[in-house]
């Protein structure tokens, strides 16, 4: 009975650590697509900044604050929604 006990136990560790991977693995895809996007945005703004007459600190506040990250944030290190 113990034994069955601790096989059932590793089952269910294996399981946890299995189910922290895939949630891992999904949270950094999701970033990746995150900061993709973003970058793909910038260089979009820029092509458009050669073409339109668009002030310099537009350019580059707008996507990080549509994102809800500020220049503070960044600093400490700490990501906020505003």
């Amino acid at each position: 009975m113990q034994s069955m006990d601790q096989h059932l136990a590793r089952q269910l560790l294996s399981l946890r650590h299995d189910i922290h991977q895939l949630r891992l693995r999904r949270s950094c895809q999701e970033h990746r697509e995150l900061l993709d996007d973003l970058q793909s945005d910038l260089e979009e703004q820029e092509e458009l900044s050669d073409v339109l007459d668009l002030p310099s600190n537009m350019l580059h506040d707008t996507p990080l604050k549509q994102l809800g990250v500020t220049r503070m944030n960044i600093s400490a290190r700490r990501f906020s929604t505003c």
